[in-house]
């Protein structure tokens, strides 16, 4: 099976074969920013994530100690590419507000994993993909998430209907992926 950032990295290069800036939002350890750099040697890509602890979660494994870990792994695993990598260690609504009037070849939503979250994502960063862009969004179905995955699978769907996207498809694992036509 394709990793995300392998099946994202086809789809980019075939709607963007000379080069975009892309978005991730929700970062973590970096992993998927090193293997889009890695694979797509023409991206810039922005990295959002506020590696905060979440007050609402419980437990060592979400303590802020923990998300600064996270945000030395994703630094070193994307060092390669730190001329090309802009990261942005803030809230991805304020991250969205900084960049008013850019537009980007692609958007990929891997952040807070709740409806709610969700919904305040895709209106932040949805209308800065260019026509022919695509928007990604991850565990909006499927096993990862029995509490909300279908709601958020639903937002995202109808988001993409209201907003001039084709119609989201399956990519990998629990990834979507649409195109906007208009």
């Amino acid at each position: 099976m394709r990793s995300v950032a392998g099946a994202m990295s086809s789809l980019v290069k075939e709607h963007f074969p000379d080069g975009c800036t892309g978005v991730e939002v929700g970062v973590w350890e970096g992993s998927t920013s090193a293997g889009l750099l890695n694979r797509l040697p023409q991206l810039k890509l922005i990295m959002v994530d506020h590696w905060k602890k979440h007050p609402s979660i419980k437990g060592q494994f979400w303590s802020q100690e923990k998300m600064d870990n996270c945000f030395e792994k994703a630094l070193n695993a994307t060092d390669f590419a730190k001329d090309r990598r802009k990261i942005m260690r803030m809230d991805s609504l304020e991250a969205a507000v900084k960049l008013e009037g850019e537009v980007f070849g692609f958007v990929f939503i891997d952040a807070t994993h709740t409806p709610q979250a969700l919904s305040k994502d895709l209106e932040a960063w949805g209308s800065k993909i260019s026509v022919g862009g695509l928007f990604f969004c991850d565990d909006i179905g499927g096993s990862i998430d029995r509490k909300y995955g279908c709601k958020m699978q639903r937002l995202f769907f109808a988001y993409a209907k209201e907003n001039g996207f084709e119609e989201p498809q399956w990519l990998a694992y629990n990834v979507w992926w649409t195109l906007r036509v208009k």
